[in-house]
């Protein structure tokens, strides 16, 4: 499957009862990971994932992984998670409002680069990494994947010209490449060397 959208949320209570208001989701992992799991499964055939990145006291974090393209996502994408932990955890005694357990602190769009950085804050030792292992890999080879892929593409680019007065197109393409493979390879110091050089002659013009 292919990554077509991601999109990072926060979560709070809506409207806490008085129960809700003495909550501290850190103590409530637990629950939340089982939940978690119950929607995966649920839903990976459906092509859409979820990863617990954060747990604060009030509020926890996700990352939403859609694989199919969709014109539209909003928190919708995510109420069987809420109706497990309703119906099965009882975390509507948390709430004043039954049919809402929870509001978006947060809910936007955000790039592979972005969810990357996100994952590599996850602590490797603990629980919240290991019962989510298959998910946070799989994050971390699309990223891999999309990354081969656009330097397969950029070199293909650059063999196809046969021409050797390079045009301004060509010229482009290539320090694109260097840019983008710049820590690759086993060449990959003198693409930095090539790209410093090729900096200092354009700061002359600057």
């Amino acid at each position: 499957m292919m990554v077509y959208s991601l999109y990072c949320i926060s979560l709070k209570l809506k409207t806490p009862s008085e129960k809700g208001k003495k909550i501290n989701f850190k103590n409530n992992q637990e629950d939340l990971l089982e939940a978690l799991e119950e929607f995966n499964k649920k839903y990976r055939s459906w092509s859409k994932r979820l990863i617990l990145t954060k747990i604060e006291d009030k509020f926890f974090n996700l990352v939403l992984i859609i694989e199919k393209d969709k014109e539209k996502v909003s928190t919708r994408e995510i109420r069987s998670f809420t109706a497990y932990l309703n119906k099965e955890k009882n975390w509507s005694v948390y709430s004043r409002e039954t049919s809402k357990l929870f509001e978006g602190i947060k809910f936007s769009k955000i790039t592979l680069e972005e969810a990357k950085e996100i994952i590599t804050t996850f602590d490797s030792n603990t629980e919240l990494f290991e019962l989510q292992k298959e998910n946070i890999d799989y994050l971390r080879q699309t990223q891999n994947q999309l990354t081969k892929k656009e330097i397969s593409e950029e070199k293909s680019k650059i063999s196809n010209q046969t021409n050797h007065d390079l045009s301004d197109e060509q010229a482009i393409a290539i320090f694109n490449y260097l840019i983008k493979t710049k820590d690759l390879g086993i060449n990959h110091k003198e693409k930095k060397e090539s790209i410093l050089q090729i900096k200092d002659i354009l700061t002359n013009w600057l």
